[in-house]
């Protein structure tokens, strides 16, 4: 484990008393697999956060800032400061001025615009990206409490069911699911066009 330390009041205009978020990303080490988690560093009272994490890529968030997602690489030893993380990830010099980190992360964003964020309205979103339009979903029983339908999203799925209580077969968006059991448990299904 690294220990990242810094104090974040003057980092991509955090809100005071923002958290940052850490995500590891997916990978093996000489322990197993590591799986991609969220960590969350709250700052104190001056704004001093303090965490530690398993070496290797990760992406941090400020949390209340417009800032997305930046990919750091945390080092096998420690401690850090999260400045020279990002210092690093963004390629300027360790030594540099807080003013000139600002600029870059700023520049940073503006060419890697966040998906959904800054000056996205609902009517360019509308343009580029299909629509949300949410639909009801419902579920009809059977006189003996079976499902009969199931509609999630507006696609219905219809079932027909098994003496047993099993389902035998579910059709939806023109194809038909039919259901192979052995010992009353599921082993396989055959799917043709209806």
């Amino acid at each position: 484990m690294t220990v990242i330390t810094d104090n974040i009041k003057n980092i991509a205009q955090v809100p005071s008393g923002s958290s940052v978020w850490f995500s590891t990303d997916l990978r093996t080490t000489a322990t197993g697999i590591v799986e991609s988690k969220q960590h969350e560093a709250s700052p104190d009272a001056q704004g001093n956060i303090s965490i530690d994490l398993i070496p290797g890529p990760a992406k941090v968030r400020f949390a209340g800032s417009l800032a997305g997602d930046l990919r750091i690489t945390v080092p096998a030893s420690g401690p850090v400061t999260l400045r020279s993380l990002i210092t690093a990830a963004l390629l300027i010099p360790p030594d540099s001025p807080i003013e000139l980190l600002q600029t870059a992360v700023e520049l940073y964003l503006q060419e890697n615009p966040i998906e959904g964020g800054g000056d996205l309205t609902k009517a360019v979103a509308d343009q580029t990206y299909v629509p949300l339009t949410l639909k009801p979903d419902g579920i009809t029983y059977n006189g003996d409490g079976t499902v009969a339908n199931s509609t999630s999203g507006g696609i219905k799925t219809v079932y027909t069911w098994n003496a047993d209580g099993t389902v035998n077969t579910e059709t939806s968006q023109g194809l038909r699911k039919t259901w192979v059991y052995t010992n009353g448990l599921p082993t396989s299904s055959t799917v043709q066009a209806v």
